[in-house]
Formats: structure tokens, C-alpha cells, sequence
């Protein structure tokens, strides 16, 4: 399984352009090439209010809304963590299937 490890990239001024990047060429191979195969994806996304949130609006943020929005049918599948869902993009929260909730 690819892995894309961000954690050093993180706190680069590119890394919103770069992400934008990585899941626009993922949601294109999955309409262009992928779903003709049966191939379902699936994008792990660690810490999400990085790439999108209701208080930072990055470049990725339009890329990610649009892979959980309309992913289904070029199947792409979301799964992301964060410590607080208030901070979820109202539309990403929407299309939002299933939610798995800790409380310490």
C-alpha cells in the first residue's frame, strides 16, 4: 500500500500546494484509469484540520472537499482523524458517513 508520509512536510509554505496536488492526481488515476478496473481507493488523512478546516482554508482544501463529496463514484474512499469535529468543513461533515468519537 503507498504511503505518503507528511510529517515533515508539514510545516513547509509549499505543503498545502503539495497536497492539493497529491489528491488531485489521485481523484484523476481513479476516474481516468482506476474505476474502469474495479479499483477502489483509499486516502488515510492524519490530522486533517492541516489541509482543511472552518478555520484554515489551504489550497487543498477545494481538492479534499471534492474527493469526499464526489468520490463515490470514481471510488475513493475517506478516512481522516482530528481532535475536534467542529473544525470539519461543513460539506466534508455532510458527506461524512460514520463517525468514530473517543472522549479521554
Amino acid at each position: 500500500m503507498p504511503s505518503i508520509i507528511t510529517q515533515n512536510l508539514q510545516p513547509k509554505d509549499y505543503f498545502p500546494q503539495y497536497m492539493r496536488y497529491i489528491i488531485d492526481s489521485i481523484f484523476e488515476y481513479q476516474i481516468n484509469v482506476a474505476k474502469h478496473r474495479g479499483e477502489p481507493t483509499w486516502m488515510f488523512i492524519d490530522e486533517m484540520p492541516d489541509i482543511s478546516s472552518t478555520e484554515n482554508r489551504t489550497v487543498a482544501a477545494e481538492s479534499l472537499r471534492r474527493c469526499v463529496t464526489e468520490g463515490r463514484n470514481p471510488g475513493i474512499g475517506t478516512i481522516f482523524a482530528l481532535q475536534n469535529w467542529t473544525k470539519v468543513d461543513p460539506q466534508i461533515r455532510n458527506n461524512t458517513t460514520h463517525l468514530i468519537s473517543y472522549h479521554n
